[in-house]
This record gives structure tokens, sequence and C-alpha cells, in this order.
């Protein structure tokens, strides 16, 4: 039979989606909720279907259809660069100029002018439609020829195999030649998904030992490394967003009963492997998960050109193996950072809270999943998030009444869920005095102490466990200090790192509007709402101030619906605040009085900035205002806003 050979499921599924997109090309408007109707799913499968055909995400795909098509009208018409951004939905011809380069590697007018792109996007490989195979694609010589190349490829890894254990410190590098260093969680090639875990667990175990030792510059966490990973960024990309200068990589292996993890040490300027070693663990030996790690990492150390006995001395937490690998497992889920990976994060830690009753760290994550899930990242309910946190660290101080995390953890939560800057407790007595300004900057800060804060974001503990975050929050620091060109040098020098971090982005967005920068504030908010599915009601107060720059009223109404009927809701994430923070902008004082009051009631966590918010100075003398204060106990010398204070 002859005739054109038929496309495949997925070239047909790409071509449907993308005929969408097209037919809604001019609408800056037409968003995943429209698209996933229009597609006849639900958001989460479109983004499940997008992802698994083009290694995209919704917005992605949506934001290269449109650019792909701006190179064509740039390339066949008359248009200006200003009038093709429009003609393919962007109204920001700042965003559109930017997007456009960061595919193509040159501006629209460069492109206008007859200059050709220099590259593609970074998922262009997953773009291109699949191509029909042709029946004579398979001939006797291409086969011969694969033959050969699987041999040779087969030989070559043993070669390097044999090679990596016969000199493994033959690449020792010196600890002063490495400045910046990350780990990419093992490469799972077991083909069982449920050793996943196991490959970050490994990982994590090696660079908190490294950082542990205090002797490398810059150790960045697996928490900062995470996010890239899951955007499928590649390893020089993850190097180059992270200033690195060596990273770990690696794979994990089953090789008959033997389970086998290969580590690598990359140079990243000349991607140069330093050294790979192979270490070999009997499969009986899996359910000892924190003995082998611990082995690995002290053998890493050693390569490392570093001294062995400097390795802190651990044990592990729980006596129970199997207790010890649901909790690691809970580690890797709640890494995920999305409501999923929390409530997966929590049933592993239930379970394994049922293999050990008394496993203190188990009861802790629980509480830390728990009150992160209520804060701004508006998981769950605040109430249900409190409530289960607190349920949570109490049993922690029931078994180690003086275990500092939870003491901690105890008196942030009385600041952000009860909005008492001064809690006093009967029943747990050592959260009275524990001074919460010495570790925790966001406190800090809000008391007013900038300095201070600075110097609690800038120690070591806070500077590794924030990255990149801690760039965009020292610039914030350095506004309320009044040094506004500092602010936008560490914004400057940090943004283009950092912009697939979502908490960077969004403390960037909220410095850049606070430093009146409102076109780079746009940029800031377009990135992530291009980048990230989740949207917080911060999010939806930045857009709206953005919409109100550009005098686009549409998207300002519809921000603060959304944020109204989060509210009434009883959603998390401090819609009221985020209201009366719009009200304030917008100078109508009753109506901002009115939601901080709403705010207030509904105890929103982000009622804790309330004496430092530039946007509320003028209702510094209002006592509504001041009423405020007084119920969440700040003292004068925080009372930013408010006339003849002790400030004053």
């Amino acid at each position: 039979m002859t005739g054109n050979p038929m496309p495949d499921k997925s070239s047909t599924a790409i071509k449907m989606l993308s005929d969408l997109v097209h037919e809604n090309m001019e609408r800056e408007d037409f968003d995943v909720e429209e698209f996933a109707a229009l597609a006849g799913v639900s958001r989460s499968e479109l983004y499940r279907r997008i992802k698994k055909l083009t290694g995209k995400s919704v917005t992605h795909f949506i934001r290269d259809i449109r650019l792909e098509e701006s190179l064509k009208l740039l390339q066949h018409t008359d248009w200006t660069a200003s009038e093709v951004g429009y003609k393919v939905g962007f109204n920001s011809p700042t965003y559109f100029s930017k997007c456009f380069k960061d595919k193509f590697g040159i501006t629209p007018g460069e492109a206008d002018s007859g200059l050709t792109p220099i590259r593609g996007s970074l998922y262009d490989d997953h773009l291109k439609y699949t191509k029909p195979k042709s029946s004579g694609f398979w001939t006797p010589r291409r086969i011969w020829l694969l033959f050969i190349l699987a041999f040779l490829s087969g030989f070559g890894y043993w070669y390097y195999v044999a090679s990596s254990n016969n000199n493994k410190n033959s690449g020792k590098s010196s600890p002063t030649d490495i400045k910046a260093v990350a780990m990419t969680p093992l490469k799972n090639l077991t083909g069982n998904e449920s050793y996943d875990y196991l490959g970050f667990s490994v990982a994590n175990e090696i660079i908190s030992e490294i950082s542990n030792l205090n002797i490398i510059e810059k150790v960045v966490p697996m928490s900062s490394v995470m996010p890239y990973m899951e955007k499928g960024y590649t390893h020089p990309e993850i190097a180059k967003s992270l200033a690195l200068s060596h990273l770990f990589t690696g794979i994990m292996e089953l090789s008959g009963d033997q389970l086998k993890f290969s580590v690598h040490l990359v140079d990243t300027e000349n991607n140069h492997q330093l050294w790979s070693r192979v270490f070999t663990f009997p499969l009986q030996q899996y359910s000892g998960v924190f003995e082998m790690q611990q082995n690995i990492a002290k053998d890493v150390v050693a390569l490392m050109g570093l001294k062995a006995p400097e390795l802190s001395k651990k044990e592990q937490p729980t006596k129970s193996d199997k207790a010890y690998n649901l909790y690691m497992k809970s580690l890797h889920q709640a890494q995920i950072k999305s409501n999923t990976g929390l409530k997966n994060s929590n049933e592993l830690l239930k379970q394994a809270i049922a293999e050990d009753p008394g496993f203190v760290n188990a009861y802790y994550q629980l509480a830390a999943n728990w009150f992160v899930s209520g804060t701004i990242w508006s998981y769950t309910n605040q109430d249900l998030a409190w409530r289960q946190a607190q349920k949570y660290l109490y049993r922690v101080l029931d078994l180690d009444s003086l275990n500092e995390k939870a003491i901690r953890l105890l008196k942030t939560g009385e600041f952000y869920y009860e909005l008492n800057v001064n809690p006093k407790s009967q029943k747990y007595p050592q959260i009275n005095d524990y001074k919460l300004e010495d570790s925790y900057y966001d406190y800090t800060l809000k008391l007013g102490l900038y300095d201070k804060a600075a110097d609690v974001l800038a120690s070591s503990e806070s500077a590794i466990s924030m990255r990149p975050n801690i760039e965009a929050l020292m610039a914030l620091i350095s506004y309320f200090t009044g040094d506004t060109q500092k602010a936008l040098q560490l914004l400057e020098d940090s943004y283009w790192l950092y912009t697939h971090d979502h908490d960077y982005l969004r403390e960037a967005a909220k410095a850049y509007y606070f430093l009146s920068e409102y076109e780079k504030m746009e940029l800031a908010v377009r990135t992530y709402y291009d980048t990230f599915e989740t949207r917080p009601a911060i999010m939806h107060w930045l857009s709206a101030l953005t919409a109100k720059q550009t005098g686009d009223q549409y998207t300002i109404n519809k921000e603060l619906d959304w944020l109204r009927a989060a509210y009434h809701t009883g959603d998390s994430g401090s819609p009221a605040w985020f209201l009366a923070l719009y009200h304030a902008h917008m100078d109508d004082h009753e109506k901002a009085l009115d939601w901080l009051e709403r705010s207030y009631a509904a105890r929103e966590v982000e009622m804790t900035w309330l004496a430092q918010e530039p946007d509320l100075a003028p209702l510094g003398n209002e006592p509504r205002y001041q009423a405020l204060l007084d119920s969440m106990n700040f003292p004068e010398s925080a009372r930013k806003h408010v006339k003849n204070s002790f400030l004053d």
C-alpha cells in the first residue's frame, strides 16, 4: 500500500494544541485555564500532556509559539518590532524584547533588520514535531553501523568505569580550586522509580558533609538545586544559574545483585570531568541507607583532598532502618515544593512514625511541612496548617524539651499565625526566652532592626539555606536602610542568574516596586507568570500593580476579584492584606483600613509586615492603624510610620 505515512499520535496532539494557540494568538489574556477548557481537559492534565510531549510548562509552550510567529512576521512583513509584539499577544514591548532575545539570541529590532537568529529556545529539540518514519530507514548498512557504534559505546563505558576505579585518586582536586559547588541528585538508571529518593538522599549527604567542613566558600544546598532539576535544566545551565565553579553529578544503577553509585566532579568553566568514582554495595545492604550514604560521603570528601577525620560524626536519628528510609523519601518529596509534594511527604512521615513512634526528626518535618503550607504559598487553610504544625511541634518538645529547631519554629509560628510579636507560654516556657531576632532575619526586619537583619541573613547558615533568594532579600534590606543604589545593584547582579527561582522572582518584583522601578517589576512579574503554575496572593497583587502602571483595567479588575474571592473562601496567602495594600497605593485610606482589620481578624500571616510596609506610611497616625499595632504587641521602636514614636 502506498501513500503518505500516517502521523504519529504525539505530532497530531502537538499540532492540535498549537492550532489552539494560533487561533488565540493576539489575545494576551489567553491563559492556561482557557487553553485547558478549549482543549477539553483540566489544567493539570493539560500541563502533564504538554510536559510529556514537549518538555515544557504550558505557559512556556504558549510563549514559544508566540515567539516563533513573531520571528516570521518580522522576517516577512513591514511591521515594526512593537507592532509584531502586540500582534502575537505581548502587551509589553520590554517583556517581548526580553523573551525574544532569550529564545533567539538577538533582539526583535535586529531580526527586523535581517539578522539571523543564533539560537533557539531551551527546549527547542522537544518542540520539533515528530517526523514520520521512512519505511526504508533500517537498511542493512545502517543496522551494521548501529551494531558497531553500540559495541564501541559499551567498550568505552567499560573502560571508563574500570579507569575510574583503578585511578580513583589520580584526578584529585585541590579544595582551594573549588569556590562554589553543588550536587545534583544521582540519576536513577535502575529502572525502578522507588529508588529515586536514594539518588537524592546520597547527594544530600555528600553536599551536607562538604558544607559542614566550612572549607569551601559557597556550598549550595539541595533545596536550591531541586527547582532547576524539576524544570529539566541541564547540568551546565544549573551551574550557570547558581554561579558554580564545580558541580557534582552522578548515576545510580543495578548490576546483578549490586547497587552501583557513580559520582563525578566537573569543572564547570570548561565542562571537564576532574574525577569519577564508582561505589558498589550488595543489594541486601540497601535497607541500611544511612550507613551507605555516610560511607560514600566520607570517600568523596577524601577524593576532594579534604581531611576525612574532620567529617562530622553522625548517628542514625532512628533505630529503625525502615523508618529512616521513609523519612528520606519524605524529604525528597518535600523538595518538590508543591501541594502534591507536601502531601506525599506527610504520608511518608506518618508511615515513618508508625515504625518508630519516638522519631523526633519525622515529627519536626511534619510540623515544618504544615507550617509552610499555610504561609505565603497558600497550599492549605491557615488555621488547619497552624493547628497541625503546633500538634507536631508539641510532640517534638515532649520527646526533646530543648530541641532548638522546634522552639524556634514554635515561636515563629506565634508571630506568623497568632500575630503576636512577643508570645508567652506557660506550658512550654522555653520559648519565652528564645531570641528570635538573633536567628531569624524576617522577624528582625519586621521589627525595624535593619542592620541586624542583614547580619542574620548573611550568617553562614542563613546564606546557605536561603540561596538564591538571599540576593533579593538583601536588596529589600538595603532599600529599608535607604541605600537604594546598593539595592538596585544587588538586583542587577543577581536577576539573570535566578529568574527560574520562584522565591527570588517574588521578592525581586516586590523590591523593584518599592524602588519605583516599574518596568523591571513588570518584567519580573511576567517572567514569574510565564514560568510557574502556582499563583499565590502576592503575585495577584503585584500583577494588579503592574497593570495599574500600564492602564490595563481588565487585569486590575481580574486580579482584585481573585483576591476578594480568595478572602471570602478563607484561602491562605493573605488576600485581605494585599487588597489593603492595593487600596493604600490608590490613596483610599478607609478601604485600606477596612481590609487591614479583616486581615487581622483572619490572622493573615502577611500582617506581620504591618509596622514596616512602605505603602502604609500615610496611615501612621490613624487610630485604627495604631490599634492594630497594639494588638500585635509591636514595640514603640518598631512603629516606623507612627509620628512622635520612639524613633522620632
